[in-house]
């Protein structure tokens, strides 16, 4: 069973964004906004105005259970 986790940039440095564990609703919407933006291509567009390459995209992360 694949079961998605995130995104993951390829950087140089590492870096992510913190979210608390009670607040799942956060976290399903922002889950919810990168999938959409993923699948759409505006993410890679938002991502190339600040400044990141498309070796640099973020890539959909995965983990088996």
């Amino acid at each position: 069973n694949v079961v998605p986790v995130g995104y993951a940039v390829p950087s140089d440095f590492p870096f992510g964004m913190g979210i608390k564990k009670d607040d799942p609703n956060l976290m399903n919407g922002l889950e919810d906004v990168f999938h959409a933006m993923y699948q759409d291509g505006s993410l890679l567009e938002e991502m190339k105005k600040w400044g990141f390459t498309e070796a640099q995209q973020l890539e959909p992360l995965t983990k088996t259970e």
